[in-house]
């Protein structure tokens, strides 16, 4: 009789991990599939007032501060 009440206790130990273990690994796959955060963009240079710049698209343009730039003409 010891013997079976030893093998009940250890099969619900077994159903218990496995329950856990599956628990666990869902969790775990979850926290997988979400996105890592972005890494930050590179910061933006330090311009400076009134200093002519060549812009993207070849043309030149004198900064006015506040993120303004205005074209400069040939």
């Amino acid at each position: 009789m010891d013997y079976l009440a030893i093998l009940i206790g250890f099969v619900v130990i077994c159903f218990f991990v496995v329950i856990l273990t599956g628990f666990l690994e869902a969790r775990l796959k979850k926290n997988k599939e979400q996105p890592a955060a972005e890494e930050p963009a590179e910061p933006a240079p330090d311009f400076t007032v009134g200093r002519i710049y060549q812009m993207e698209d070849g043309s030149f343009a004198k900064y006015a501060g506040n993120g303004k730039f205005l074209k400069v003409k040939k």
